[in-house]
C-alpha cells in the first residue's frame, strides 16, 4: 500500500466512525517507522490532517503558517512532553491537491533518519509547497504563466539538446531576477503569444537590469497558441522529465513547484499546444530598450512595462554564443 493509500485510509476510516461532538479524531499511521505520525479529523468541518509529534527538545520553529489551501498548527502536551505539528486542509476547494501535498510531507519525513531530521524534512517540503500555493490555486497557473513557464522550459530543452549537463541546465533554472544564472551570467527568457514578433512584456526593473551581471542575455521565443495542436506545457513538461535522472531530476520537480506547476493539475493544460513562430537572443547593454533600478526615482519600485526590439538588431546574438557564455564560469 502506498503512503498516499494508508493516510487516505486512516480518513476514511475516521469519516465513518460517527461522533456528534466537535473536535479533533486521529488515527496513527505508519507506526512501524517508529515516528508518531497521524491521520486526523477535525469535526463538524470535516477539515482532513496529518500531524507530526516529536519531543520538546527537538526545535519546531517557524514551521506555522498560514496560505492558501492550508495551514500549519503547533501545540504542546505536557503529559508527555510532546509538541505536535498539524497540517490541516482549511478551503475545501484545495482538497484533492491537499491529498497530494500530505503524500509529499508524510513521504519526505519517513525518509529521516530521527524526529529532528523528520521535522527539518516537513520544513522543507512545506517552504516548497507555501511558493507552490503562492503561484497557483486550485484553478492552476494563469495563462500568462503558462506561457511563461513553456519559454523557460524550452530553454531547458534546448539546452538539454546542446549536450549541457543535466545538473547544470537545471540548477542553472534560478527563477530569480533573471530566470538562468550562472555565476555573473544570466538569461532572461520572454514567451509571447501575441500578433507582433517584437513587443515584450517586462515585469520588473530588475529583469534586463545588468548592473550586477558580467553579461545578461535577452531569450524571446514568439509562439502561436493552438487549441488540440502543437505541443502542451505537459507533454514539454514530460519530455524533459525522461531525459533526467537523480539530483537532477528532483530539482526540475522543486523548481516546477516554485514555478506553480505540479501534474496533479496537468489535466488543466492539455488542451492548448504552442508551436515555435521564431526565438531571438539579445545580448542586454548599453542603449538596448529597458529600465533599470538606478533609472527609478526614490520610492518607484516593482516597475511593469512594454519594450519593442524592432530595430535593435546590433543586440542580437547566435544561440550557440549566448549558451557558450551562459557555460562559462567566473
Amino acid at each position: 500500500m502506498t503512503t498516499s493509500e494508508d493516510l487516505q485510509q486512516a480518513w476514511d476510516a475516521l469519516k465513518r466512525e460517527v461522533s456528534p461532538l466537535p473536535g479533533v479524531y486521529q488515527r496513527r499511521v505508519f507506526a512501524h517507522t517508529g515516528f508518531a505520525l497521524f491521520a486526523g479529523l477535525a469535526r463538524p468541518s470535516m477539515a482532513t490532517r496529518l500531524t507530526l509529534g516529536v519531543p520538546s527538545a527537538v526545535g519546531t520553529e517557524d514551521l506555522e503558517r498560514a496560505t492558501r489551501g492550508f495551514r500549519v498548527i503547533r501545540h504542546y502536551e505536557s503529559a508527555d512532553r510532546t509538541t505536535y505539528v498539524s497540517l490541516e486542509l482549511d478551503t475545501p476547494a484545495y482538497h484533492d491537491l491537499f491529498g497530494v501535498i500530505t503524500e509529499d510531507v508524510a513521504t519526505s519525513i519517513l525518509a529521516a533518519a530521527d524526529e529532528a531530521g523528520a521535522v527539518a524534512a516537513m520544513r522543507d517540503r512545506l517552504n516548497r509547497w507555501e511558493r507552490f500555493m503562492t503561484a497557483a490555486g486550485p484553478e492552476g497557473l494563469s495563462r500568462e504563466d503558462q506561457i511563461g513557464l513553456f519559454g523557460e522550459l524550452t530553454f531547458i530543452r534546448t539546452l538539454l539538446g546542446l549536450s549541457i549537463k543535466a545538473e547544470d541546465a537545471v540548477g542553472w533554472w534560478t527563477r530569480a531576477n533573471q530566470d538562468f544564472q550562472n555565476g555573473n551570467r544570466v538569461v532572461e527568457v520572454k514567451a509571447t503569444t501575441g500578433n507582433s514578433p517584437t513587443i515584450l512584456t517586462i515585469s520588473n526593473e530588475l529583469q534586463l537590469d545588468d548592473a550586477d551581471c558580467e553579461e545578461l542575455f535577452l531569450f524571446h521565443l514568439w509562439l502561436k497558441e493552438m487549441r488540440g495542436g502543437g505541443v502542451s506545457l505537459p507533454t514539454l513538461v514530460k519530455t524533459i522529465i525522461d531525459t533526467l535522472t537523480g539530483a537532477a531530476a528532483a530539482t526540475f520537480e522543486d523548481r516546477l513547484l516554485d514555478a506553480g506547476y505540479h501534474v496533479a493539475h496537468e489535466g488543466l493544460y492539455e488542451a492548448i499546444g504552442y508551436t515555435e513562430r521564431k526565438r531571438n537572443y539579445y545580448r542586454v547593454e548599453e542603449d538596448f530598450p529597458r529600465l533599470g533600478h538606478s533609472d527609478l526615482r526614490p520610492g518607484v519600485g516593482k516597475v511593469k512595462y512594454t519594450i519593442d526590439v524592432a530595430g535593435f538588431e546590433r543586440f542580437r546574438r547566435d544561440e550557440l554564443a549566448v549558451i557558450h557564455a551562459l557555460a562559462q564560469t567566473s
